[in-house]
């Protein structure tokens, strides 16, 4: 990551400024986040999120992955516990099996045991969306 854009193999992925991503906060205020569309090699496409530009995740050694081994990056950017950060990379054999669906998700401002936030803070836009 230079500037917040990835490098993959020295070369620059694509990053195309894309509609923002709109949220609702647990107050029911709305946050517009920016947001980019990376196309890598290949074609494949994916949206990302850049709440924070210029943030500490956005410029990065550059990493070299084992051979079987896989370097894992969210797409929140600069809220992602992936490779840049304690996870590393991850072993082929650790691997289990395809994201195909996203089942369940919040915004993170309620715990597990307060019920009583559960409905403010499920994103219920995310809910059984399928991933491709």
């Amino acid at each position: 990551m230079v500037h917040g854009q990835v490098y993959l193999n020295g070369k620059p992925v694509p990053k195309v400024r894309a509609a923002d991503y709109i949220e609702s906060d647990p107050y029911g205020g709305v946050n517009n986040v920016p947001r980019y569309r990376e196309v890598l090699p290949g074609g494949k496409s994916y949206f990302v999120l850049d709440r924070i530009p210029e943030g500490p995740s956005d410029n990065t050694p550059v990493y070299v992955v084992p051979p079987r081994h896989y370097f894992m990056m969210g797409d929140n950017r600069d809220n992602s516990a992936d490779s840049r950060a304690d996870v590393g990379y991850v072993p082929a054999e650790n691997i289990e099996g395809k994201a195909v669906v996203i089942f369940f998700s919040t915004d993170g401002s309620a715990q597990w045991w307060e019920l009583w936030k559960w409905p403010w803070s499920i994103r219920y836009d995310r809910l059984l969306t399928v991933i491709d």
